[in-house]
């Protein structure tokens, strides 16, 4: 019963008490609308050490991956995050904000639609239908579980307790199967992280200690009478990654160990794919080309701080821009001219609009061209005006 619920591959559970300034997670957790990302797991893990913990962390995993697995990928699952509407159990969760499908190397865990609430506590679980054949059904989550908070601080903790009940196809049978979660999380540590991929800093490190309480109900005889088969208690801690301004999944790799933090089970890191490129030009109110000025790209759904930013690049003298090696997904752009040439410009996100939550998103399938900006300026000041205040 270890793996009847699904392995939450881009999850992680936290809340927000205390506040140290080292290193701060905003609370876009989930991988752009719209993007495949690939999980390369490593379910060996015999050279994987146990992350440590606390301030200015060096975590070197560019070479604990079995080699013959990162170099050819050959234990590579995907991960792609959907539009609710658009996938087929939507009407299981209608409330949902946000889908995902999963694959893992766990059978019980895998091919799996997960189901998400994001508001502005942060990110729940409200549950899965799995469609793999090793046990196919709707499991949902009362009370929900809580994945993340809208923000996350180093030392932030929280306890959670949540519960997963649900019918399936199990190996032939009618089953129930009810999952009890108890959860202890903690954001301990911080500091660079190096996978075989890539190197990342200001980077989060998120412990969970976990306790499962699993039973399985099964009919046995087709007449509709469950039957307890099989009841469990396991415990292991689960460690992730995490870091702003990355394409595809904040969240940049996983591991799993015992309890006692002596055995690493197994571990994956991700690996954007589908790169295109977004193109455009910006023009000012008389449709002549900017000549000066950056244009910045945001995941959709963002708070459109800078440690949301995804990408910048320069506008070219003759107005055009271009962010290149962008993976497939939806985002929203905005310019923002060189107010030494352009004094009342304001900031314009696409759309030609200076109200960034409703402004048009760009959703990518390929080399997307055509993205083009005329930038909103504003009447020049007219009344002089004075600022006051203190300097701490």
């Amino acid at each position: 019963m270890k793996n009847l619920a699904p392995i939450l591959a881009i999850l992680f559970l936290f809340n927000s008490h205390s506040f140290y300034a080292q290193v701060t997670i905003e609370g876009t957790y989930l991988p752009v609308v719209n993007t495949r990302i690939q999980q390369v797991w490593d379910t060996s893990a015999t050279l994987m050490p146990v992350p440590t913990t606390g301030p200015n962390q060096l975590w070197d995993y560019s070479m604990a991956f079995d080699p013959s697995l990162t170099l050819v990928n050959l234990d590579t699952f995907d991960l792609a995050v959907k539009t609710p509407s658009t996938t087929p159990y939507f009407s299981d969760f209608p409330d949902a904000t946000h889908a995902s499908f999963l694959r893992s190397p766990f059978g019980l865990a895998d091919s799996l639609w997960l189901y998400f609430i994001v508001d502005t506590l942060g990110v729940h679980n409200m549950g899965y239908y799995s469609t793999s054949a090793d046990a196919q059904g709707l499991i949902t989550a009362d009370p929900m579980e809580f994945v993340m908070p809208d923000e996350l601080n180093y030392l932030d903790t929280i306890y959670d307790t949540s519960r997963y009940e649900g019918y399936i196809n199990y190996m032939g049978f009618d089953a129930k199967i009810v999952r009890v979660n108890l959860k202890t999380m903690i954001a301990d540590g911080y500091g660079t992280l190096i996978t075989p991929d890539a190197t990342y800093g200001d980077v989060m490190l998120g412990k969970e200690v976990i306790y499962e309480i699993d039973s399985l109900w099964v009919d046995l005889t087709g007449g509709g009478i469950y039957s307890l088969i099989q009841a469990d208690t396991t415990d292991w801690h689960r460690f992730h990654f995490l870091r702003n301004n990355t394409f595809a999944s904040t969240h940049l790799m996983q591991i799993n160990t015992n309890m006692a933090e002596t055995d690493v089970k197994y571990g994956w890191y991700t690996l954007p794919v589908d790169f295109g490129s977004i193109n455009g030009t910006v023009y000012d109110t008389t449709g002549v080309p900017v000549t000066n000025g950056e244009m910045y790209l945001y995941r959709e759904h963002s708070n459109h701080t800078k440690n949301d930013i995804l990408s910048m690049t320069t506008i070219n003298f003759d107005g055009t821009y271009t962010f290149d090696s962008i993976p497939y997904g939806e985002y929203r752009i905005s310019a923002r001219p060189d107010l030494g040439i352009y004094n009342h410009a304001f900031t314009t996100y696409y759309g030609d609009t200076t109200d960034w939550i409703n402004c048009q998103t760009v959703i990518t399938s390929n080399d997307t061209t055509g993205i083009d900006i005329h930038i909103v300026i504003g009447a020049p000041q007219s009344t002089s005006v004075s600022i006051q205040g203190n300097v701490s």
